[in-house]
């Protein structure tokens, strides 16, 4: 595992930071939420309804996203 020095908050070079968003967009689609649980038991269908390739794109990403960040000198980029 090569080790990437990089912020603890670079969101950009993270690719859990996008499935999240794709996690909330599905819940919201797709499950009516109003306890802790109902959440808890959303959340997992969510993922488990993420298609892998979903995952894939945003790990394929990652290169381009280090170069963004990269380019930016470790500013905002337009990701």
């Amino acid at each position: 595992i090569s080790l990437v020095d990089h912020p603890a908050q670079s969101l950009d070079l993270n690719p859990i930071e996008p499935l999240w968003h794709d996690l909330k967009e599905i819940i919201r689609a797709q499950h009516t939420v109003s306890t802790i649980n109902d959440l808890k038991a959303a959340a997992h269908a969510a993922w488990d309804a993420l298609p892998i390739e979903t995952v894939n794109q945003h790990i394929y990403q990652m290169p381009d996203c280090v170069q963004a960040v990269l380019a930016s000198k470790g500013g905002h980029t337009q990701l």
